[in-house]
């Protein structure tokens, strides 16, 4: 019976040890997956593509005036579809929460972009070697 409550005993040792490594190697795994720059070395094209379309999406597009001829401002106004405002409204401003997302998006951009250059290089200078020594 000694023997029996002895392997027991051991078995549980065991499988607490066990345990202890799995949680570790569960905790390890979870802060990879929420470190960023573990995906920048696994898919470093994909963040640049991602960091391009962000870019793209803050950037605000480009305001186009137009100014209409002679003839089409008479022909406006025969129509009476032709609108002059004395006093155009005055341009809405942006808010705080407004300007501080738009500068915490322009510095992430800023070092996504720098640190792919910097990874880049290494790259590089991975691929190129060691440089040569020339007596």
């Amino acid at each position: 019976m000694n023997s029996v409550a002895e392997r027991i005993q051991h078995r549980m040792h065991d499988l607490r040890g066990q345990l202890d490594h799995d949680l570790g190697e569960a905790v390890d795994t979870a802060k990879e997956f929420t470190d960023w720059h573990t995906y920048v070395r696994r898919y470093p094209w994909a963040c640049v593509g991602l960091a391009a379309a962000i870019g793209y999406l803050v950037v605000p597009s480009r305001v186009e005036l137009e100014s209409p001829d002679v003839d089409t401002l008479l022909e406006l106004a025969r129509k009476n579809k032709l609108v002059v405002e004395a006093n155009p409204p005055p341009h809405k401003r942006r808010g705080i929460a407004s300007r501080a997302l738009r500068m915490i998006s322009q510095t992430a951009l800023r070092s996504a972009l720098a640190f792919l250059g910097q990874k880049a290089g290494e790259m590089a200078a991975r691929e190129t070697g060691p440089a040569d020594i020339r007596e």
